[in-house]
């Protein structure tokens, strides 16, 4: 099989890391908001001085580093999603698993005028992202360090997830060479991710909840969106 010829199991790769990237994406979100409900009522608590185990859920040097190592995560496995077709455009044989690549191999000429419109409006996003991959994920780059500059990321992100699995979505349809293709489950996807979040937060503050047990009426459902996501990742 040449690497230039899209089917079934590159398909499914590509959706794989479409779906993680997305996975990785949605916890970062709803981490982020727990967290900083939870920094605001730790302030309150420290002030009133009326919760002492409240008080101390926010350390500065536990949730910012988990905060940023999930942010980095979900950039750099975006950003690759975004790579050319090719490591080098010289060399055919060193193919990167990328939107770009889905499109040049499926050698449909609509899907990839269709496709390509999309892409280039969201331009603004994608020079955000490679930026941020360049200067903070790859390297550490010297002269924004010295000026304290920050590279913010663009509005975008659930666009593009959302272009990435419409276009998985229309290759599916072109043959039957892609029945039982994988498929991205956003809404699937982003409940898991609430819910584990939501338990994690609210297991640690189990001293302001009457009835703790019922945190776990749903410890089933929930241990199974931990297996899917294992088994995503195994993959």
């Amino acid at each position: 099989m040449s690497t230039g010829e899209l089917n079934k199991e590159i398909l499914d790769k590509f959706a794989g890391k479409v779906d993680f990237a997305q996975r990785i994406f949605c916890v970062w979100k709803f981490t982020y908001n727990r967290a900083q409900e939870l920094r605001r009522n730790s302030v309150e608590a420290m002030k009133e001085g009326e919760n002492a185990y409240l008080s101390k859920l926010w350390p500065e040097n536990f949730w910012n580093p988990i905060l940023f190592s999930l942010q980095r995560i979900f950039v750099l496995e975006i950003a690759k999603l975004l790579d050319g077709a090719y490591f080098d455009k010289s060399k055919e044989e060193m193919p990167n698993l990328s939107i770009n690549y889905i499109l040049e191999s499926s050698n449909d000429s609509p899907l990839k005028e269709a496709y390509g419109k999309k892409l280039n409006e969201q331009q603004e996003f994608f020079r955000s992202i490679k930026i941020f991959r360049k200067k903070y994920l790859a390297h550490n780059d010297l002269n924004m360090s010295l000026k304290n500059e920050e590279v913010k990321i663009k509005a975008g992100i659930e666009i593009f997830f959302e272009v990435a699995r419409d276009l998985i979505e229309d290759i599916k349809k072109k043959g039957i060479i892609y029945e039982n293709s994988r498929r991205c489950d956003f809404m699937k996807a982003e409940q898991e991710s609430e819910m584990a979040v939501n338990l994690v937060f609210d297991m640690l503050n189990l001293s302001s909840i009457e009835n703790p047990e019922d945190l776990f009426k749903e410890k089933n459902e929930i241990l199974n969106g931990m297996k899917y996501v294992k088994q995503k990742l195994n993959r």
